[in-house]
């Protein structure tokens, strides 16, 4: 048991710029959330679904009197999106777990900017955990829909849309 638990300790890896610039490459999917959701949106016209909106900024879609047809086509839809510019790639290696993690950090430097507590993890820990904290995560409810939007308006939940603070940190 020792020693599963020293190597599950272990720091990561020493990451290159090199291999860090690689990461951002092969993390970016080459559309941006708009993007995805304007496809989506295409689609749903072509096959003359309307009771789906657009929420702001590539967030999705919001439906009412949605019937079962409505959802088979939203879920279709999507998956020409994927059939056509493939599924996103998730991290795998230490560079690209440190891509995201730098922007999460940037992401929850926005979050506290509107007065929100964000506990952040050390990056061995976010590695360690295969990812799994986002600055969203564990933030209040929101009180009413105008501070959820007001949040993510003003930070989207993208790693994307962010570059971190000081470049990439190694």
């Amino acid at each position: 048991m020792a020693l599963v638990s020293a190597a599950c300790m272990a720091p990561t890896p020493a990451i290159t710029p090199e291999a860090y610039e690689a990461a951002e490459r092969a993390l970016r999917y080459p559309l941006t959330e708009v993007e995805m959701d304007d496809f989506t949106e295409d689609c749903l016209r072509e096959q003359g679904v309307t009771v789906f909106q657009r929420r702001p900024n590539g967030q999705g879609f919001i439906g009412f009197n949605v019937t079962a047809r409505d959802e088979e086509a939203l879920s279709d839809c999507r998956q020409q999106l994927w059939d056509t510019y493939g599924y996103p790639k998730g991290p795998e290696t230490p560079a690209e777990f440190r891509v995201l993690y730098d922007r999460y950090l940037t992401q929850a430097e926005c979050l506290r900017s509107l007065g929100l507590t964000v506990d952040v993890p050390s990056f061995d820990s976010y590695y360690d955990d295969r990812g799994e904290w986002t600055p969203y995560q564990d933030l209040p409810e929101p009180v009413d829909g105008a501070q959820w939007r007001l949040w993510n308006e003003t930070c989207p939940q993208s790693p994307w849309e962010y570059e971190p603070l000081a470049g990439p940190s190694r």
